[in-house]
């Protein structure tokens, strides 16, 4: 008898201590309410069991839901879930916790109805209470505390919102929900609910913002607020226009175009145009220009490049095999950008690489609708790529680069050829070399590459192979 009231005494302290470390943990995880129903027997609906609930075996749920238990606390936690993995994702939650996770081999889960049946052989100890620390089936309410912001009706969920409602204040940006009026503990979005439970909106004063990127109208240009709290306009100024060109039109700032303003500068340019005669001339600059980078290549085509000629409109290329054949214009070229072309026939056949070609080029610009030429190349005569009989110049060497004369002075220009095949010789339809200065003026250069000082200045004496492969000669004239 006296073995049986020690048992009993035994087992009644352990209900006791079990009670008390429940209560303890469940004031310890924030719970504001701690309720004293036991339930021995009977069929329960699941969102009748409330946190600091106790339950003993043979009680059953009227819809079965996955729960976890400690049995080394007796405590449980309720689950709205029927699968297994709803269970195992909430027993990883409360092994991770201070008050679990020294013995996580005491924390299992399966359904409440097989843990709780007295006819099971679970795990569970009879006559033993089991607190409830969480029931994710209970509906809680949910106050939304704005703090001045746009009210949002109070509602009841198991679990907070996911996602949780936005509120707005004028002046102000939302800085998310707190579960306390001191904002140190943020609310998680899909949270299972064990009270009422109120939330406080933060909120952080507004500060504009302005696009980087400038707003305009006809009259004026600003930066723009990037938010919807204002409608400010920064740095806001009237366009900044100049006195020449598309500056007449364009805002030097933010680079608007004024349609009215660029209509008034065409219309003055036309009528200034149509009020002065273009003039237009060709000087030994311009021809020089154009000689820079002329060079024939020839082969199954015939590529043909020269230097940019300024004030030209276009370029016209005129062409021929050497021999009596006139040269004829076998490209026209448009545009004042647009610097080689690629000839595939002559003759209205492709090209004979047997035969040696000759070319020129003209620089024009249009005044009045018509053609003025403004510089004229070199005519170059270029070995055809499989004619075996010559050969062209690789390049020319120069015995002097440069002179220094007194005006009247005169000097001669002594030159000589490298060529591509050294077994065969250069065509010779024309002169070994060719000369031509940049500027008569300063001085001038005789068909036998004899230079004249004319002027004080500077200026460039071109040599010209046959090919139009050159060398420039720098002169001065003191």
């Amino acid at each position: 008898m006296q073995r049986m009231n020690k048992l009993h005494r035994s087992r009644y302290i352990n209900v006791v201590v079990s009670m008390m470390m429940a209560f303890l943990m469940l004031a310890a995880m924030g719970t504001t309410q701690v309720h004293a129903a036991q339930y021995t027997t009977g069929t329960i609906d699941p969102a009748e069991l409330k946190a600091g609930d106790v339950v003993y075996r043979g009680v059953q749920l009227t819809v079965d839901r996955q729960i976890v238990v400690c049995k080394k606390c007796n405590m449980i936690w309720i689950t709205t879930g029927t699968d297994y993995g709803t269970g195992d994702m909430k027993r990883s939650e409360v092994v991770a916790t201070e008050a679990h996770k020294d013995h996580p081999d005491k924390v299992g889960y399966s359904e409440f109805n097989w843990y709780f049946n007295l006819d099971s052989s679970g795990p569970l100890l009879k006559n033993t209470p089991y607190t409830i620390v969480e029931n994710a089936n209970i509906k809680y309410k949910i106050i939304y505390n704005t703090n001045g912001g746009s009210q949002i009706a109070e509602e009841k969920q198991t679990s907070l919102p996911d996602p949780l409602p936005a509120a707005t204040k004028d002046g102000y940006e939302f800085a998310g929900w707190y579960t306390d009026a001191d904002f140190t503990t943020i609310a998680r979005p899909g949270q299972a609910l064990t009270a009422d439970t109120t939330l406080y909106a933060k909120w952080v004063e507004h500060r504009h913002t302005f696009r980087d990127e400038w707003s305009s109208n006809d009259t004026s240009h600003w930066h723009a607020a990037t938010c919807e709290h204002t409608t400010e306009k920064k740095d806001e100024a009237a366009h900044v226009y100049g006195t020449a060109g598309v500056e007449r039109y364009t805002c030097s700032v933010c680079k608007y175009v004024s349609e009215t303003r660029k209509r008034e500068a065409e219309a003055a340019d036309k009528k200034n145009t149509e009020s002065k005669p273009v003039k237009v001339k060709r000087t030994e600059a311009k021809d020089a220009a154009l000689n820079s980078k002329f060079n024939v290549k020839a082969g199954k085509t015939v590529k043909v490049t020269w230097g940019k000629v300024k004030d030209a409109d276009g370029y016209d290329v005129y062409m021929a095999y050497c021999g009596k054949d006139k040269e004829k214009v076998v490209k026209s070229v448009k545009a004042a950008d647009s610097l080689s072309v690629e000839i595939s026939k002559l003759k209205k056949k492709g090209i004979n690489q047997k035969k040696n070609i000759k070319c020129h080029v003209l620089a024009y610009k249009m005044v009045d609708g018509k053609k003025v030429t403004v510089a004229k190349s070199i005519t170059i005569h270029a070995a055809g790529k499989k004619n075996k009989s010559v050969t062209d110049a690789k390049s020319i060497k120069l015995k002097k680069t440069s002179y220094v004369l007194a005006k009247g002075k005169k000097a001669v220009v002594k030159a000589s050829i490298v060529k591509k095949d050294k077994k065969r010789p250069i065509i010779n339809h024309i002169s070994e070399f060719r000369y031509a200065t940049s500027d008569s003026k300063v001085a001038v250069v005789s068909k036998n590459g004899k230079i004249t000082a004319k002027g004080k200045g500077s200026c460039s004496i071109y040599v010209y192979a046959t090919n139009g492969c050159a060398q420039k000669i720098k002169v001065v004239v003191k």
